[in-house]
């Protein structure tokens, strides 16, 4: 990232020097002369600055220098921009990964969901066939005790024949 914004730098810097000596379409003659127009204003202020420093200085020079600083001013404020840019796209970046997030957190609550309904539908109709079953049981068996054996068994009313299950005992003791 680093580099790459360097480099976009760097190509805006030479952008800029093109435009300032070889313009070869409208748009980069009139960004020229808007450099040229800075480099003006900086030129002064590089004059006062080599007066303060008792600097003999020739208007060449002081152009040439003026040029520098202006270039290097408008590639600080293209990082600038860029770093602007950058983090605009991270704060969309971000925003969609919580929208992501919350999506999949969504989705995961409304399959958690489907999951209990499914399984209290089955847990109901389990229940449903455990009592229909035991009326079934109750209308063709009856259960009664052996004293002697001091066990349980089951009378069926319809064919009147006797059955010793433990499979039907569960099914007496469903609820």
């Amino acid at each position: 990232m680093e580099t790459e914004r360097r480099k976009k730098c760097v190509a805006f810097k030479e952008y800029c020097t093109q435009c300032l000596r070889r313009p070869d379409i409208l748009a980069k003659r009139r960004f020229g002369e808007q450099i040229r127009i800075r480099i003006k204003k900086r030129m002064t202020d590089v004059l006062k600055r080599a007066n303060l420093n008792q600097i003999e200085m020739e208007y060449a020079e002081a152009r040439l220098i003026a040029e520098r600083e202006n270039i290097d001013i408008l590639g600080d404020e293209e990082r600038k921009r860029i770093l602007l840019e950058m983090a605009k796209e991270l704060n969309n970046l971000e925003s969609k990964l919580l929208h992501e997030v919350a999506e999949k957190k969504k989705l995961q609550s409304e399959k958690k969901m489907i999951n209990a309904t499914f399984t209290l539908s089955f847990a109901v109709r389990r229940w449903r066939v455990k009592g229909i079953l035991r009326l079934k049981f109750l209308d063709t068996y009856e259960k009664l005790f052996d004293k002697s054996y001091q066990a349980f068994y089951y009378r069926n009313k319809k064919t009147v024949t006797f059955v010793f299950s433990s499979f039907l005992h569960q099914i007496s003791q469903l609820r």
